[in-house]
């Protein structure tokens, strides 16, 4: 008889699944947070959401600016992550207000708006890199 279990359209597992898994919950306990050279590095984020930003603010077509809005707020969430692993909780702090910020510019109504909370954003981007900084030197 037959062990594997048969699900809708056909389909059956065997238990493989849960090992596939396992190993990678195993690698990512291996990996844990980030190690002190990650937290040296040079992160391309940070020109990526610098270009982001930038784009953001001077784009025309408010739709497009919004969608450079998302980009750079997903890049700032992304930030904030690294330097929370980093244990720099200050410039975590930033970044997550900034993506905050960003947030206000994706539901902006009008391009004036957007540019106003890309200003923000741009400002508390700006002290997040110096923050990042006095922890790096640490």
């Amino acid at each position: 008889m037959d062990s594997r279990k048969t699900y809708p359209g056909g389909r059956t597992a065997n238990g493989r699944g849960f090992a596939k898994v396992a190993a990678a919950l195993a690698m990512a306990s291996l990996l844990g947070p980030a190690t002190a050279q990650d937290c040296d590095a040079r992160w391309p984020q940070l020109q990526f959401v610098r270009d982001d930003l930038q784009r953001a603010a001077n784009e025309g077509d408010l739709a497009s600016a919004q969608d450079y809005a998302d980009r750079a707020r997903r890049r700032f969430d992304n930030l904030a992550t690294l330097a929370t692993r980093c244990e720099c909780p200050s410039a975590a702090s930033k970044f997550e207000e900034a993506a905050t910020d960003m947030r206000h510019a994706q539901d902006a109504e009008s391009r004036k708006d957007l540019r106003s909370a890309a200003s923000e954003a741009r400002t508390r981007f700006e002290a997040a890199q110096a923050q990042l900084q006095n922890c790096r030197k640490r």
